[in-house]
């Protein structure tokens, strides 16, 4: 228990290098170490190999932990299985008995975050925050962190709302003694752009070696550069407009139809960032033109214009 208070006082206050390979098993904490030193991928493929029923024995904390890792990097169907975890919870509390308690809806909060559910993820976030204010100074900040995170990514209509919560978030850290973490709280308030505060409505898509993507929001990552990425940022950059096959294929390493360049470019878009790739499955219509058209506007960082095709 004592180990595991360090672990968790250490991830709050962005000291999560040593945690990375834990000296005794820790639950979510690896987890979460490595979602937080940007191993989104070990991250991902570490949570999707735990069973439901180890989630069902994890402690409220790890719950936490481990919803803040699916919100992040993914699977998106492990937030599924956290809401099925904790809907059998009694009460307004997730407790192990011996101390270790939070609020069931700030893990709901999470997962309906990682999920795009950005409304019901609000009310649950707004209902956690009395019971987080009554367990103690730590999770009550982790709670109006995320919530003001979600308002900053919302627009800049939510910025005030954003700025009260994450204060709030950092003044609680701060007497926590968790000045680190109170520093990279506050600095959300600085942050433009989608890279590392991206909204739902912006995205990320910029080519190089290791493209870094990234969706609403989701934390960025890193993917490896490969010919289907080229087509689909072409998309991006003539949204609304019906753009030849045959203009897309010059990106392809092998003669394919548009519909299939799109998908197989889709789905190994899909093993970095699910989240991602849904929104572009759901966004290109395929026939003799290929069309990206997403249901609302989408501010896209596409890196510089002359960025050379692959």
């Amino acid at each position: 228990m004592v180990l595991r208070q360090r672990a968790l006082r250490d991830l709050a206050s962005g000291r999560f290098d040593h945690w990375i390979d834990p000296p005794a098993p820790l639950g979510a904490v690896r987890i979460r170490a490595l979602v937080e030193s940007g191993e989104h991928r070990r991250a991902r493929d570490e949570l999707q190999a735990v069973t439901v029923a180890e989630l069902e024995g994890w402690s409220p904390n790890d719950l936490v932990a481990a919803a803040m890792a699916a919100s992040r990097v993914g699977p998106l169907a492990r937030c599924h299985d956290l809401l099925e975890v904790v809907a059998s919870t009694d009460g307004a509390v997730r407790s192990d008995g011996r101390g270790d308690e939070v609020p069931v809806a700030f893990i709901e909060a999470l997962c309906l975050t990682g999920l795009g559910r950005y409304d019901e993820a609000q009310d649950r976030y707004e209902e956690a925050l009395p019971t987080a204010e009554k367990i103690g100074p730590i999770i009550n900040a982790q709670v109006r962190a995320e919530l003001g995170r979600l308002h900053l990514g919302l627009g800049a209509d939510r910025a005030r709302t954003a700025r009260a919560h994450l204060v709030a978030a950092a003044v609680c850290l701060r007497a926590s003694g968790l000045a680190e973490q109170a520093d990279r709280t506050t600095e959300l308030l600085e942050c433009e752009g989608p890279v590392g505060c991206a909204g739902p409505a912006r995205g990320l898509f910029e080519p190089g070696p290791r493209w870094l993507v990234g969706f609403g929001l989701r934390a960025p990552t890193t993917v490896e550069d490969f010919s289907g990425l080229h087509a689909l940022r072409q998309l991006l950059l003539d949204t609304g407009r019906r753009v030849p096959v045959a203009q897309l294929r010059r990106h392809s390493e092998v003669e394919s139809q548009g519909a299939e360049l799109v998908a197989r470019s889709i789905d190994r878009l899909a093993e970095h960032d699910e989240g991602l790739a849904e929104h572009l499955s759901s966004s290109i219509t395929v026939g003799d033109t290929v069309c990206y058209q997403p249901a609302a506007p989408v501010r896209w960082s596409l890196g510089p214009p002359e960025a050379v095709a692959g």
